[in-house]
C-alpha cells in the first residue's frame, strides 16, 4: 500500500509547503522545480524551495535586468545570457530587433524544455524559446560526458506574440562556469540571471574566478549585468559580489527597486575597467534618455533613481571577496536570510 500510495502521500505532504496550489512539480538531476497557481491565476516558480519568480511581478525584475544594460551597450548584436531557463529575460532580449543572436547558457535541460513546453511558462515568456531559429552547440568537447544538450526543433507553425523572431536562439544545457571557462567569441551583453548563491555550487558563479572568465568573453565595450540578491535583507552578501567584480578587474555599479514578491532587490551592472569606469558606467545610466521597446514597468526615470541608495547602505567594514578557496558570499547569505 506505502509502495502505491508514495507519489500520492508525497504530493499531499508537499502542498503543505505552499500557499497556492501546485500545477507542477519535479525533480531533475540538478534540482526540484515547483510551479503554483494561485486564485487570481498568478504563477510562481520555485527551485529547491525558492521562488524564482511571480508572474504578478516578474516583468519588474526581467526589465530591471535586461534593458539598462541594453540603453548603455553601443552594440546589441551577440547577446548571453547564463541561467535564465525560463526564457523571461530572452522574452525582453527578443524585443530589441538589432540583436543577431543570443545564447542561452542553462544547467538543466528540464528547465528550458518546460519554458518551452509549459503552457504556463510558454505564455509567460511569450513563447521565447518557440519564435526564434534555435541552434544546438555542435562542439561537444566543451562537454563532460555525462552531460546532454536539450535539442529543440525549429518550429514552422505561426505563434500570436507581441514580437516577430529576429534573432537565432542557441540553447545550451551546460554548467555555466565551464561554458564562460571554454567557449570562445565575444559578447556585446552578458546578462547573468542565475538564482541567489545559497548553496557552494551556486557560489561559485559568484566567484573571481568566473568573473575573470566573463572579461574576457566582453567585446571592447560589452556590458554585463548581475541579479545580485538584496541589497537590504543580504547587504553583505550584495556588497562581497560588487568587490569580487572589482578585483576581477570589472567597472562596476550598483541599482536597485522594489519587487514586491522579494522585497528590495539588486543588480550590479558594468564592463571592463579599462574602456570603462565607474563613473562614466553611472554617467551613461544617469543619461539615458529613451527605451525603445514595449515595457509594462520601466522608465528611463526609474533607471536614474534605482541608481540612488540610503546612508551607509553601501558601506560596509567588511574587504572580503569570493575565490575556489573562499566560499564568502554563501556563508554571508546564510547569516543575511537566517536573521
Amino acid at each position: 500500500i506505502g509502495f502505491v500510495s508514495a507519489k500520492n502521500w508525497t504530493a499531499y505532504t508537499e502542498q503543505y509547503l505552499y500557499r497556492n496550489r501546485i500545477i507542477l512539480s519535479e525533480t531533475t538531476r540538478y534540482q526540484h522545480i515547483v510551479l503554483t497557481e494561485s486564485r487570481a491565476g498568478d504563477i510562481a516558480c520555485y527551485i529547491n524551495g525558492h521562488l524564482q519568480f511571480n508572474s504578478f511581478d516578474e516583468y519588474i525584475y526581467h526589465e530591471n535586468l535586461v534593458h539598462p544594460a541594453f540603453a548603455i551597450a553601443p552594440v546589441h548584436k551577440n547577446i548571453l545570457i547564463l541561467g535564465g531557463g525560463d526564457g523571461l529575460a530572452l522574452r525582453e532580449v527578443l524585443k530589441y530587433s538589432d540583436v543577431k543572436k543570443v545564447t542561452l547558457c542553462d544547467i538543466d535541460p528540464v528547465m528550458t524544455e518546460l519554458a518551452k513546453e509549459n503552457p504556463a511558462l510558454s505564455s509567460l515568456n511569450n513563447g521565447s524559446l518557440q519564435n526564434s531559429k534555435v541552434s544546438i552547440l555542435k562542439n561537444s568537447a566543451l562537454l563532460p560526458a555525462d552531460t546532454t544538450i536539450l535539442e529543440i526543433a525549429n518550429q514552422n507553425k505561426t505563434l500570436q506574440y507581441d514580437f516577430e523572431p529576429v534573432a537565432e536562439v542557441e540553447i545550451i544545457n551546460l554548467d555555466a562556469a565551464k561554458f564562460i571557462e571554454q567557449i570562445s567569441g565575444l559578447y556585446d551583453i552578458i546578462i547573468i540571471d542565475f538564482p541567489d548563491p545559497n548553496s557552494p555550487d551556486l557560489a561559485k558563479l559568484y566567484g573571481m574566478q568566473f568573473y575573470q572568465n566573463l572579461k574576457h568573453k566582453l567585446s571592447a565595450f560589452g556590458i554585463f549585468v548581475q541579479q545580485s540578491t538584496s541589497p537590504v535583507h543580504a547587504k553583505e552578501a550584495f556588497l562581497c559580489i560588487g568587490r569580487t567584480m572589482k578585483a576581477a578587474g570589472l567597472a562596476t555599479v550598483p541599482y536597485h527597486d522594489n519587487v514586491p514578491s522579494f522585497g528590495e532587490w539588486g543588480w550590479w551592472i558594468g564592463g571592463k575597467s579599462g574602456p570603462f569606469s565607474e563613473s562614466k558606467i553611472k554617467e551613461k545610466l544617469e543619461n539615458i534618455e529613451t527605451i525603445p521597446v514595449n515595457r509594462r514597468y520601466l522608465t528611463t526615470e526609474l533607471i536614474k533613481s534605482s541608481l540612488n541608495f540610503g546612508i551607509n547602505q553601501l558601506n560596509s567594514d567588511e574587504v572580503d571577496i569570493t575565490t575556489t578557496a573562499n566560499n564568502q558570499v554563501f556563508k554571508y547569505y546564510l547569516q543575511a536570510w537566517q536573521r
